[in-house]
């Protein structure tokens, strides 16, 4: 681990701006917004407050950037990955078991802090705002729905995402996936159901 690494004797150990964050976002996972102190940090750490005030002027600094971290991992990255498929079926299969995959412990952990931290919440709501889009645009290709049907079903589904989170951290994707089918099974029989309106 990057905290093991030698120094010079009599000088002071510091690490890279990237080495707290990783750092940060592993306290966050495994033991909560309570140990983003930053006395607990460093502590943890063992390192000086000089070596975290080096990189960040505050402690909310350094929560959005790990926010900031968070938004790049879970949500740009994923969706990136996702759409990479051929086909708008493919790419929500592939948006549902790569989300299914993350350890959800650091989005809980982002979403609780953000809960009292406005800075943070307003890149929470963005990154939210970032997923519906990417879904709607998904759902509106795979099952030839109209923009505001498709953008209400992306919000039925990350809100099934978000309901999993808070009621089964441990296993967001078992508890999600009755639900997800059933509403994708709606969402296959809507352009029949449009169609026969159409011709009534």
């Amino acid at each position: 681990m990057a905290h093991s690494q030698g120094t010079k004797q009599g000088s002071i150990r510091r690490w890279k701006r990237e080495q707290w964050i990783e750092f940060g976002i592993r306290q966050l996972a495994r033991q909560g917004p309570a140990a983003l102190t930053v006395d607990r940090l460093c502590e943890s750490a063992k390192l000086t407050k000089g070596s975290f005030y080096h990189h960040f002027p505050s402690v909310d600094a350094f929560l959005l950037a790990i926010g900031a971290r968070w938004r790049e991992t879970e949500t740009d990255a994923i969706a990136k990955d996702a759409l990479a498929c051929i086909t708008a079926a493919e790419s929500l299969k592939k948006l549902s078991s790569l989300s299914d995959s993350v350890d959800h412990r650091l989005e809980l952990g982002v979403r609780t802090l953000a809960a009292g931290n406005r800075k943070l919440r307003d890149l929470v709501n963005k990154a939210d705002a970032a997923r519906e889009a990417i879904i709607a645009t998904l759902l509106e290709r795979a099952y030839e729905l109209e923009s505001d049907e498709a953008a209400r079903a992306a919000r039925l589904f990350h809100s099934l995402h978000l309901a999993a989170l808070l009621r089964a951290p441990s296993d967001v994707g078992d508890f999600s996936r009755g639900p997800a089918r059933f509403l994708t099974e709606r969402l296959r029989a809507a352009p029949s159901r449009r169609r026969n309106r159409r011709s009534a």
